[in-house]
This record gives C-alpha cells, sequence and structure tokens, in this order.
C-alpha cells in the first residue's frame, strides 16, 4: 500500500523542476536578505528598530522617505556568536509592499559584522553585508589596525533613523547614531585611545546577487545633542504690597550647566505688566544690581530680592542658555507664575538707636539704623551727605550741626526690610541737647526724617 506514495524516477524530476520554477518566480518579487527575525545584535551594538511593513509602506514614497518615529534601543535577534546569514524566499509581495524591514536589517547587519571585524581583525565576516566601497574602507581600516598591533573594540550605544530613500534595486538609510570607539593594543589589552562619537551615517545599499548589501557608508561626526534647558522661575508669595521686599528664585531642572543672562542692567530677567486685555507688557527692568550672567549647575539655583512699587498684575522672565562660548541669544525664557501688587502700601517703621544717652564734647556716637517694616527704603551714602545728622536743640527750634542733608551724585544705597545699617557721628562741639536724625525715602515718594531719642552733650 505504500507503493503509490513512492514517486518513479520521471516523476521525482518533474516534481523538483516544478518546485524549483516556484521558489524562483516566488523570489523575484524582492532580493533576499538577512531575515528580519534575525536583525542581530549583541551586547555592544544595539538595534535600528524595523517597523511593520503597513507602517513602512505608508511612510515611506516611491523616492524620498518621510523620517520613521525613532524607538528605544533594543537588543534583538541574532545571538553574538551567530554570523550566517539565512535566505528569505517569501512569496511575491503585493504591489504596496516595501523592502523597509529588509533595508533596516541589513543595516544592523552591518553594524554587528563592522563591530565584530575590527574586534578580531578578520575582516572575511563583512562580506555577508558590505560590498564595493563600503567593504574595502573597513578592510583597509583593519588592516591599519594590524599593522599598527592594535584592535578595535567599537561600541553602538543608540542607533535612530533619519530618512530612506528608494530606488530601482538601491536605497538610501540616514542615521544618527552615538558611538564609543576605543583602541587597544593586541597583545596586552591596554587602552591606548577613546573617543565617544554622534555621527550621521548615511548607509547606500544595493542588491548584489539577490541580497541587499551595504555599498558605501559616509560618517560625518556632529555635536552630541544637548539635554532640553529647563529652568523654574519663582516668587516667593502672590500677594505684595507696594515696595514690598520679594524673593525670586531661579532653579536649574535641566541635566545641564545653564547660564543666566542678566546683563548688566539685569535687561534679560524683565519685569512684565499684564494689559487690560490679558496679554503682557515689558513693565521695565527688574530692580535689582546683578552680575552679567550667574552660571547655574544642574538642580543649582540662585536667588534675587527685588520690590514692585506700582499696583498691578505682574510676572518675572528670565533668559538662559547652555553654558559654552557661542550661546547668544538666550536659548529660551523662563516665567514666573502672576503676582499682585496691591493698592495700597504699608508705611515703613524705622529706628534710629544710639549707643548711650550722653556723651562728652568731641566724642563719637555709635547709632544703629533698623528697618523694621515689610518694604525697603532708599539711603544716600557718600562722603558729602551723611546718612545720619547730628541736630542742636536751640532757643529757635532744632538745627543741623552740619547742614542738611541732600542728594548728592545720585549715589543711593537701600535698606531692605530687617536689616540694620550702623553709623558714626560727632556728639557735637557743644554742651547742650542733641539728636540724630535720619532721612530716607520709599522709591517714587518725597524725602523723609525719622529721629533718635535725645542725648546730651556735656
Amino acid at each position: 500500500m505504500r507503493t503509490h506514495l513512492i514517486a518513479g524516477p520521471i516523476r521525482l524530476m518533474v516534481l523538483a523542476f516544478l518546485m524549483l520554477l516556484a521558489l524562483s518566480m516566488a523570489g523575484a518579487g524582492r532580493p533576499a536578505v538577512v531575515s528580519a527575525d534575525e536583525a542581530g545584535c549583541d551586547e555592544d551594538v544595539v538595534c535600528l528598530a524595523a517597523p511593520s511593513e503597513a507602517t513602512s509602506a505608508a511612510a515611506i514614497g516611491p523616492a524620498v522617505a518621510a523620517p520613521l518615529p525613532p524607538s528605544p534601543p533594543t537588543v534583538c535577534g541574532l545571538r553574538s556568536g551567530a554570523v550566517g546569514i539565512a535566505v528569505a524566499v517569501p512569496a511575491p509581495p503585493p504591489p504596496s509592499c516595501t523592502p523597509t524591514r529588509d533595508l533596516i536589517t541589513t543595516v544592523n547587519r552591518a553594524n554587528i559584522l563592522y563591530a565584530r571585524a575590527l574586534r578580531t581583525l578578520d575582516g572575511s565576516i563583512l562580506g555577508e553585508a558590505w560590498t564595493s566601497d563600503g567593504l574595502a574602507e573597513l578592510l583597509r581600516q583593519i588592516a591599519a589596525l594590524r599593522d599598527g598591533g592594535r584592535y578595535a573594540t567599537p561600541r553602538l550605544h543608540t542607533i535612530s533613523l533619519t530618512s530612506m530613500d528608494l530606488g530601482p534595486n538601491t536605497a538610501t538609510v540616514r542615521t544618527t547614531e552615538r558611538w564609543t570607539y576605543q583602541e587597544r593594543w593586541r597583545f596586552s589589552g591596554e587602552l591606548v585611545a577613546e573617543q565617544d562619537q554622534w555621527a550621521r551615517n548615511d548607509y547606500y545599499l544595493a542588491v548584489r546577487g539577490g541580497v541587499w548589501r551595504v555599498t558605501r557608508n559616509d560618517v560625518a561626526l556632529i555635536p552630541a545633542p544637548q539635554p532640553t534647558p529647563s529652568v523654574r522661575v519663582e516668587t516667593d508669595a502672590d500677594t505684595y504690597a507696594p515696595g514690598q521686599t520679594a524673593t525670586l528664585t531661579m532653579t536649574n531642572d535641566s541635566g545641564a550647566t545653564l547660564v543666566i543672562d542678566l546683563g548688566e542692567n539685569c535687561t534679560t530677567t524683565a519685569l512684565e505688566r499684564q494689559r487690560w486685555d490679558g496679554g503682557w507688557e515689558l513693565a521695565g527692568e527688574a530692580p535689582w544690581v546683578c552680575l552679567p550672567t550667574i552660571p547655574l549647575q544642574p538642580g543649582g539655583r540662585t536667588s534675587r530680592i527685588f520690590a514692585v512699587w506700582q499696583p498691578g498684575t505682574y510676572r518675572l522672565r528670565a533668559g538662559y542658555r547652555p553654558s559654552g562660548p557661542g550661546n547668544w541669544p538666550p536659548a529660551g525664557m523662563a516665567y514666573s507664575r502672576a503676582f499682585v501688587i496691591r493698592e495700597t502700601a504699608p508705611a515703613p517703621v524705622i529706628r534710629v538707636a544710639l549707643d548711650r544717652g550722653a556723651y562728652a564734647r568731641g566724642s563719637t556716637i555709635t547709632a544703629v539704623i533698623a528697618n523694621d517694616g515689610v518694604v525697603p527704603v532708599m539711603i544716600i551714602r557718600t562722603p558729602e551727605c551723611e546718612i545720619t545728622t547730628a541736630e542742636r536743640q536751640t532757643p529757635y527750634g532744632w538745627e543741623p550741626v552740619r547742614g542738611w542733608p541732600r542728594p548728592c551724585a545720585e549715589v543711593v544705597e537701600y535698606l531692605m526690610p530687617g536689616a540694620r545699617r550702623t553709623d558714626w557721628i560727632a556728639a557735637g562741639p557743644f554742651a547742650g541737647a542733641y539728636r540724630i536724625a535720619f532721612w530716607y525715602s520709599q522709591e517714587g515718594g518725597p524725602w523723609e526724617v525719622v529721629y533718635s531719642a535725645t542725648y546730651s552733650v556735656r
């Protein structure tokens, strides 16, 4: 009963001929390649992820490819020891089918063979994925390493697809890659040279012997991508009185060193006022004296004190850029949340305290001026215009011993809330009753005076 299952010699020959014909017709649909399931990478080389055929057919046109979204590196497919090529002979594909997966598989295979060939100095394995000028260039690199008594250990950390161009039996695959390239002495393994490389790779592929192979690889080193800068700008409250001291804090939340550019007059860190229509307009420079630039390490922060006098709704902005030369103008702007300046301002609370109640003629008084309020005040300190003045009581009232203080040379300082200043002044040339006058002004307001307790000069 088994005889009908056993074909005679002639029947066997016919069947074999028909099978070969079917295989050849099926293989005419597209070139055979490394199997997509064997897009092998090892511990030193990551894979370029292969999209689905449906996705690639929609994303890539007949001539120029739209960039495919990069995927995270994945260690895939072939084990480290396997270097053979599995020839796939699929059924004829539909007209919309493209060789995207096959091309990506070939690029992945070319990278793994490149890394292994430079490690082992064995160029014979390269022909499985390389040919023409691309193969010749790699063989020259291997010969140079061998002649120098070295071998290389390239390591591919990341690879992402930038674009893909398709032509008749040719293709160009463009990627962005990060490699660590090391060279070592052959007999000791000692490290000779090392370079961390970001590169733009253009892989030119063509069908050779029914298989996709890389014919040329153009490499251009590019700068490492910078992390996206991120600066947080915060105020210590949402509401302030006019002139009340506020604290601005700028924090670097990025993974790179950033520079806050303030300029000589704080022009980059600026104050903005909200308009009636909800938009924002420049209200003036931030009211503090500042350094031209402030470097901030990752996670670092810096604070500034400021005060706003006019009621309204405001926000502060800060310009920032990566650290290093040639990075101007700022890479971005960061904004604080909106804060409100109320309509009414609290009155300043200024005290003048003396170290004693009585002094000898010609002795020196130590006067401490304290700002116990919540708003800063302006004071004047120059050789001609002291911040305190002694006054002597006469039958006609109080008279200044050294003349009335006056603004001079437009040199002013701020006495911030909670701050104290110490001044030294002669007690008085004659016996009698005296007091110390301290002149100050809220910004934009008139000059005012506060007095110490009366003291005597003997």
